[in-house]
This record gives structure tokens, sequence and C-alpha cells, in this order.
């Protein structure tokens, strides 16, 4: 059933997605539990949804509950801790909280480099992400010494023509 809400969503079909969405949600808390790995994933994509709709307080909230289980359970530096965090950071962007955003991008990058290192495509992206957050707030000098940063490293990578 998720797999058809997430194509659902995929096709502009919000409304259904985020039905299909709720409905998924509630079976899985029941039988699974809040914290199970299936129960966040599923919360996680329903706070895509709920941003897909311009529902941002409820994909706002969402996040933040599935990032909290995910710190305890999995810890600060796990991937899919890293992937919500990034996220929020942009449902608050979305938002306006462009300092809570920015907080947030720059721990998800500070350990992106430490486990990733500085050249991964993943770290790239979030450089990439605080950059525009950076330049949002009226921080054009930072966003153009990440954006200059982000281009040295794909030049020496070969990844820009």
């Amino acid at each position: 059933m998720q797999r058809l809400a997430i194509t659902y969503r995929h096709q502009g079909q919000l409304e259904q997605a985020e039905e299909l969405q709720a409905q998924v949600l509630k079976i899985c808390k029941q039988k699974l539990g809040s914290d199970h790995p299936d129960t966040l994933s599923i919360m996680q994509n329903l706070a895509i949804t709920y941003e897909s709709q311009g529902q941002l307080q409820q994909a706002e909230e969402l996040q933040a509950q599935v990032l909290k289980i995910r710190k305890q359970k999995l810890g600060s530096d796990h991937p899919d801790t890293l992937d919500i965090m990034q996220n929020l950071a942009i449902t608050y962007r979305s938002q306006g909280q462009l300092e809570q955003a920015e907080e947030l991008q720059a721990q998800v990058l500070k350990i992106c480099k430490q486990k990733l290192g500085s050249d991964h495509p993943d770290t790239l992206d979030i450089m990439q992400n605080l950059a525009i957050t950076y330049r949002r707030q009226g921080q054009l000098q930072q966003a153009e010494e990440l954006k200059a940063q982000i281009l040295k490293i794909q030049d020496k990578k070969g990844l820009r023509s």
C-alpha cells in the first residue's frame, strides 16, 4: 500500500496519497509501534506528501518526530538520521525559518564531511542546499564561498563540463 501511495504522489494524486499513507501509518503504529523503522519511513513519506501539498507545518511536525526517534535509535550520524535532518532543514527553509535550516544543514554537513569526505556527492548536495539557505538569508559571501568550494571539487573530480 505504501508503494501505491508513493505512486499516487508521483502522479500528482496527492490527496489519494495522503489518505492511503495515513491509513498505512495508523496500521503500522498499531502493529509495529511508533519507533519501528517501517513506521518511521511511512511517516517520512507522509511528510513529503504534506510538503508537496504545501502543508508545511504538518510536514515539519512529522519530520521532527521522526528525527527525535532516529537520533535515539540510530544516533546522530546514521545516514537515515542525516536524511531526515536534511529534509527537515528544507522544510524549515520553505517556511522561512532560515536560522533553523542553516543550523541543521551545518550539522549535517559537518557529519557528512567527517563520514563521507568533502568530495562525496551527498556532501556536495548538502553544501548546495546550505548555499541556497545562505543566499536566502542574504549571506551572499558565505553562499559564494560554498559554491566556489563545490565547483572546485567538481572540477577536480571531472564532474563539470
